[in-house]
């Protein structure tokens, strides 16, 4: 299972760990910057427009001294937590609202002070768990010369709370949220834990040899892998069931020449006085058995070939195929006494490998011939329509049961095995067609004829290349209706 710290869930839980940090710290930052930024611009307009009031009152007076200073601001409400300091143009203090410190210093050196003598309005706040310290100044023009300085300090205890308050809450809260994303993190990641496991065990199971089901349930990413692996489990139960039955028919298929090749040998060895005639007739028996066992190991190869090789592809003339393939089965046809007929359209191309175009045609063909009735017919048909080739063989044979059809592509599948064996068949034929029809996208399915035999029909990708002309070309129109 690897290691848990090096593990997805580790990372899936780290990620969320660290992005619930990210989140918390933000919270408890910037809630409490917006909030003491908000004061700050409140406590600057209403401290600024005091002492703008208190700087334009003191500047009527023509020569500031103190006793005019505190005659003009008599009337002005100064707060306890407040401190108003006038001075004169050169940091002399003239006025002084604070009781505790009043006349100490006869010189103001604060920063404000010594930035609104420079002819500056100034403002600043401070923020500290017990208060908020805030602080405005600005110079006393008379006739645009600089006589004088009007500064006023507050100290706010409420607004200090409210700040605490705020900070208290949000503190609070980052701790129930980091609570819940804890327990949610845990959660998920024993949720997790347990969708791997069952994920690990389904496949400790594949690799047992048992194809189980995973069991996954649900549309997220984790479901649709075990999804893909249940699909997985199923493809490769099938192809081992494939193989198993592949291995019994073909064992089965083999006993069979072998079986018989035994007793005919051991009776040729046994009997002393065995006439020439029997022992030629035996060995001539031994012979076609011989052939029985080429055919079937020549095609299993073929079958295997099929799944392993890599098809060389090109542009293949159906036509040439199916006339070459009739020509090969003329002989065959006559001696079975079934008359074989073609009609063939011209350039029916397929994009394919032309040995496996060359398996499919003659195959059906060669069926159609061995299952036929003797004075029976055999029509193949080769025409293109709407960007498919078709390759039809309709012949006058016994038919195939409804029953039947849907199995008489499998491998080693044989409808009357006696028959099929007395003709040659080693049940692989149409497995072969098969394979190499959706190999190269095309399909194939069988249906009874009006004949009252079977007509296998193959529809494959027409070949379309960029130089060819547009023009369609099919069978005649008679051609087509037969088929």
């Amino acid at each position: 299972m690897g290691s848990f710290f090096g593990g997805i869930r580790f990372q899936i839980a780290g990620s969320i760990i660290a992005v619930s940090i990210v989140i918390i710290t933000l919270l408890n930052i910037f809630p409490v910057l917006i909030t003491e930024q908000l004061i700050s611009d409140s406590n600057n307009d209403k401290l600024s427009a005091r002492v703008e009031t208190i700087a334009s009152t003191v500047s009527q007076i023509e020569t500031l001294t103190s006793s005019r200073v505190s005659l003009a601001l008599e009337y002005f409400s100064i707060y306890n937590d407040e401190r108003l300091i006038i001075t004169d143009n050169v940091g002399k203090c003239l006025f002084d609202s604070s009781r505790v410190d009043s006349q100490v210093k006869k010189y103001m050196l604060q920063p404000e002070i010594s930035a609104a003598m420079r002819g500056q309005d100034v403002f600043s706040c401070q923020f500290t768990d017990e208060f908020v310290y805030s602080t405005a100044a600005c110079p006393i023009f008379l006739r645009g010369n600089l006589i004088g300085v009007a500064y006023l300090h507050e100290s706010d205890a409420e607004q200090a709370t409210f700040l605490s308050g705020i900070r208290s809450t949000i503190a609070r809260f980052s701790v129930i949220i980091g609570v819940i994303i804890g327990g949610v993190t845990v959660a998920m990641m024993v949720i997790l834990t347990k969708r791997f496991l069952r994920l690990y065990s389904a496949i400790d199971d594949m690799r047992s040899g048992e194809y189980s089901s995973t069991g996954a349930r649900g549309k997220d990413e984790l479901s649709t892998l075990a999804a893909r692996m249940d699909e997985l489990a199923t493809e490769i139960q099938q192809n081992e069931d494939r193989r198993k039955q592949f291995v019994s028919d073909a064992s089965h298929e083999l006993r069979t020449p072998l079986s018989s090749m035994r007793l005919l040998a051991d009776a040729i060895l046994q009997s002393q006085d065995m006439p020439a005639d029997m022992v030629r007739e035996f060995v001539g028996d031994i012979g076609t058995e011989i052939d029985r066992l080429t055919r079937i190991t020549g095609k299993m190869l073929t079958l295997t070939k099929l799944s392993s090789r890599t098809p060389n592809l090109t542009a293949v003339n159906m036509a040439d195929t199916v006339n070459v393939s009739a020509h090969m089965l003329g002989p065959v046809s006559e001696r079975a006494d079934v008359k074989l007929t073609c009609s063939v359209g011209d350039d029916c191309i397929v994009y394919a490998d032309g040995d496996s175009i060359y398996q499919i045609v003659y195959n059906l063909m060669e069926n159609a011939i061995k299952y036929n009735r003797r004075g029976g017919e055999e029509n193949v048909f080769l025409y293109k329509k709407e960007g498919s080739v078709f390759f039809i063989v309709d012949d006058t044979g016994p038919g195939i049961p409804e029953s039947e059809r849907e199995h008489i592509f499998e491998r080693f599948y044989r409808i009357d095995k006696a028959r099929s064996r007395s003709a040659g068949g080693t049940g692989l034929g149409l497995a072969i067609v098969s394979e190499n029809t959706t190999k190269f996208g095309g399909k194939i399915h069988v249906e009874p004829s009006v004949s009252g035999g079977s007509r296998f029909i193959v529809q494959l990708p027409e070949y379309l290349p960029e130089a060819a002309s547009d023009e369609e070309c099919s069978a005649d129109g008679g051609d087509e209706n037969e088929a």
